[in-house]
């Protein structure tokens, strides 16, 4: 109980630990793990693990309440929910793609080669990125859902050229060839534009973006290439599906189909200023929208609000002084270290010879005839008292020592701590959020 009562005489002692180590109220403690510098990704995923296990074992049974936040709990978080995200959305995606196709075609054959093509680039460029060792970062998250999205696009506008012509009654042969006539050159426009903007990426300096840009430049470059050889390839193996549409079908399909694009089309033609002075107006709208944007890269505000990340981080703030940190080194110089390493050595080499000459003393006063020894006495007793000066100054040049070499805060630097707390408090746009500084 005492020591609890100097450890709360010691934090209280001085007002920068509150909201640092303690809550105002008195009612919560901080307690700061780190890891070891450099830490793997792997490692440190495991440590979270087992701290967490450690936290609840402890609290088991108990109304205490505890909170973990941080960046480390931000970073396995967002790995577990990337893990998540791709196990859900690339079938949702899939299945979307399936139906859009199915009803679009209306052949299996169609569906299977669009979904081939993606799955074959989709396939390539994840194979690539395990085998330069590229992680799979926040935004190199979504380059499953956009290959699939981005590489389907492709396939369908080239099978859907190829039905249309054979709907015709032009040979298979033929309706390929016309396909990769009409319809190849655009497509190829199409996807290298597609990759010069997703690889203009690559430039930025960022590694997480530069990432995207390269692998989702080359997952596009891999389904275009892709799409225009391997599905002309296997359109021209096998044979035709045996229910195509026939021509009165096709005929009400187009005009089901195409009745509304051509409402669309008229309209807008009829009304063709109109339009034109909206989107102007929604571009001028959008230019001064533009200016006002702001750069937001708190990852906190990845996860919705009511996770338990977004609660620890939300009490943390409100009660303590946040989860953002700065990190202020202030580095002692050298010559001030080599400075107390030389009093160090030449204080030791004092207190070697003071101990032999009181060695010396002290012997020929235990081996002193009783006549002599009240003369020896004096010359003995200043020895000592040199020896033992010269010990206890040796123990306070170590300690000195130590403190400069391991960067101990000194009174000084307290100071300076303080100051800087007193000038953000005071001068610090945002003061009533800046927290507290902590050495």
């Amino acid at each position: 109980d005492r020591q609890l009562v100097l450890l709360r005489n010691r934090l209280t002692g001085w007002d920068l630990f509150k909201g640092a180590l303690y809550s105002e109220d008195m009612k919560s403690t901080l307690v700061y793990i780190k890891y070891v510098p450099n830490i793997k990704n792997d490692e440190m995923n495991r440590a979270y693990e087992y701290i967490t296990k450690i936290i609840e074992e402890c609290v088991a049974g108990t109304n205490i309440k505890t909170y973990i936040a941080g960046e480390p709990v931000v970073t396995y978080l967002m790995g577990q929910g990337i893990n998540h995200d791709l196990t859900i959305l690339i079938p949702i995606v899939s299945f979307v793609i399936i139906f859009v196709l199915f009803i679009a075609f209306k052949t299996f054959r169609g569906v299977l080669l669009t979904l081939v093509t993606v799955g074959i680039s989709l396939s390539w460029t994840l194979g690539l990125m395990a085998l330069t060792g590229t992680a799979i970062s926040i935004m190199v998250s979504s380059l499953p859902v956009l290959l699939v999205t981005v590489g389907s696009a492709y396939g369908i506008h080239l099978l859907n050229n190829f039905y249309l012509t054979i709907e015709k009654g032009i040979t298979q042969d033929d309706a390929v060839k016309r396909m990769m006539k009409k319809v190849g050159y655009a497509v190829l426009l199409a996807g290298l534009t597609t990759v010069a903007g997703l690889s203009s990426n690559i430039f930025n300096g960022f590694t997480i973006i530069r990432d995207f840009g390269i692998y989702t430049g080359l997952g596009v470059t891999f389904a275009l290439i892709i799409s225009l050889t391997f599905i002309p390839a296997l359109l021209n193996i096998g044979k035709l599906p045996k229910k195509l549409i026939d021509e009165n079908a096709r005929k009400r399909e187009d005009r089901n189909s195409h009745k509304f694009l051509s409402w669309i089309g008229k309209y807008i033609y009829r009304n063709r200023y109109a339009c034109i002075g909206i989107y102007l107006l929604i571009l001028i709208v959008a230019i001064i929208g533009f200016q006002l944007m702001k750069v937001d890269l708190n990852n906190i505000r990845f996860f919705k609000e009511g996770t338990l990340i977004r609660k620890a981080d939300t009490f943390l703030n409100k009660h303590f002084c946040g989860t953002a940190t700065m990190n202020l080194v202030i580095e002692v110089k050298e010559d001030a270290i080599k400075k107390r390493q030389n009093e160090l050595e030449q204080i030791r080499i004092d207190l070697s010879k003071a101990e032999q000459e009181y060695n010396t003393a002290k012997q020929e006063y235990e081996n002193a005839e009783p006549a002599k020894k009240s003369q020896i006495e004096i010359s003995f007793k200043e020895k000592k008292t040199r020896y033992d000066a010269i010990q206890e100054k040796v123990k306070k040049v170590e300690t000195a020592y130590e403190e400069i070499k391991v960067g101990a805060v000194r009174p000084e630097l307290f100071r300076v701590i303080d100051d800087l707390q007193k000038y953000l408090e005071n001068s610090f746009p945002g003061k009533k959020d800046i927290g507290k500084t902590l050495s």
